[in-house]
């Protein structure tokens, strides 16, 4: 097995009044946090695992190995890009210490309520950004998805009207979340609709001519779509799980959303 070399952690500093110890050494402490997070969202996947797109035959235990590391990949890339969208809009006001910590579940009390280096947030913001890129490309090169897998020309998109129509849905999860309902239209292999639940997500996504589905989604109020998951369109059912917090207690979705009537051409 080998490794993928780091890059060297973001690096932060402390301001504000020398005399006021508590409040810069917990500043310090939070700055830690930020860095320590952030590099184990980067380094999740760096164990470069071999085993994809070998040429030759797979045993069943390398095709596991592998289709592990895609879902470690694709997983780190959604909370890469759920982080980022934070910082892009504003949510927590991420030009403070209390706000960037905000992003990674500190408290503002912990910062001593001094100003983080515009430097220091940029740093991490474009660490953030360079390791989204890294992850795109480990991701296409090892076609860990349908839109991995019809950018490397295995599967291509389609227009078949055939499949065109609106998908609806309850879906089932865990006993302690509410019931989750997906709609989607399916226009000409571009898909568009809603999945409410807990919260509101906008979907979007398109069609392969193998069935498969690449779906985007975004949650009401923040400002882009973060999380991509595939699902499968078969025999009048689109089926997909979901999955898109990652707090201790969150909620995970499988649908099976049939035909409820069929679009035109």
């Amino acid at each position: 097995m080998r490794h993928r070399r780091l890059r060297s952690q973001p690096r932060f500093t402390t301001h504000g009044n020398s005399g006021n110890w508590g409040g810069t050494m917990r500043e310090s402490i939070w700055f830690s946090v930020l860095a320590a997070t952030a590099a184990g969202l980067l380094s999740g996947c760096v164990s470069d695992n071999t085993t994809t797109q070998s040429a030759g035959p797979q045993t069943a235990s390398s095709q596991a190995s592998a289709t592990d590391y895609c879902a470690s990949l694709t997983a780190n890339r959604r909370r890469v890009a759920r982080l980022l969208d934070d910082a892009d809009n504003n949510h927590g006001a991420p030009n403070s210490a209390a706000g960037i910590i905000g992003l990674f579940g500190g408290s503002s009390a912990m910062t001593g309520g001094r100003s983080l280096a515009g430097q220091d947030r940029q740093r991490a913001i474009d660490d953030l950004r360079s390791e989204r890129s890294s992850l795109d490309h480990e991701i296409d090169q090892r076609q860990c998805t349908a839109e991995a897998r019809a950018k490397a020309g295995v599967i291509k998109p389609t227009t078949d009207a055939a499949y065109n129509g609106v998908y609806v849905g309850k879906g089932s999860t865990q006993s302690w979340c509410a019931q989750p309902s997906l709609s989607l239209t399916v226009k000409d292999g571009q898909l568009s609709g809603k999945l409410t639940a807990e919260a509101s997500y906008d979907v979007k996504g398109e069609l392969y001519d193998n069935g498969d589905v690449s779906l985007l989604f975004k949650k009401e109020g923040t400002g882009s779509f973060t999380d991509d998951v595939d699902g499968r369109l078969k025999d009048g059912t689109l089926s997909v799980g979901v999955k898109l917090d990652d707090s201790p207690r969150a909620c995970s979705y499988q649908f099976s959303a049939a035909r409820s009537a069929a679009g035109g051409s």
